[in-house]
């Protein structure tokens, strides 16, 4: 049983988007004078204004969290208190090269939810030949591509 430590992936990039889209949409609000054949839009930005502002607050606390344990077992891999099973894995995704994101996809999925995502700590090259090595031993192929992610 080899054990590594990760941590969660910060989201500096949609950090950045979420506070330009912001400013915009605050902009946006700021200028649009109430009509009743605007009421619609008003509302509607507002919305979104809101959802922004919680993602961001997701955003924040993920980057606050500590890094945890992902353990290589025989049969599964666990990531904090979570555990995959081998034979529910189809691939391991890898996104960048100088410290690359790692996402788990699970069968039938395409898009990763964010608890099956992290980025190792420490010693990365020597985390990622661990891993690509268990996934030769279960038949997990390992990809390096970009992949999208749950919230």
């Amino acid at each position: 049983m080899n054990t590594l430590t990760a941590k969660r992936p910060s989201g500096s990039r949609d950090f950045i988007g979420i506070l330009l889209n912001l400013v915009v949409l605050g902009s946006i609000l700021a200028s649009l004078t109430f009509t009743a054949y605007r009421q619609y839009l008003y509302y509607t930005l507002w919305i979104v204004l809101v959802l922004f502002v919680v993602y961001s607050f997701i955003i924040i606390r993920r980057r606050m969290q500590k890094p945890f344990l992902v353990q290589l077992d025989n049969s599964a891999i666990r990531l904090g208190n979570q555990n995959i099973k081998s034979a529910d894995i189809q691939q391991i995704w890898l996104n960048g090269y100088e410290r690359p994101l790692v996402g788990i996809q699970s069968r039938g999925r395409r898009i990763l939810p964010s608890s099956h995502c992290f980025v190792f700590t420490g010693d990365e090259e020597i985390s990622l030949e661990q891993l690509s090595e268990w996934a030769g031993k279960h038949d997990i192929q390992v990809v390096n591509k970009p992949f999208l992610r749950w919230i």
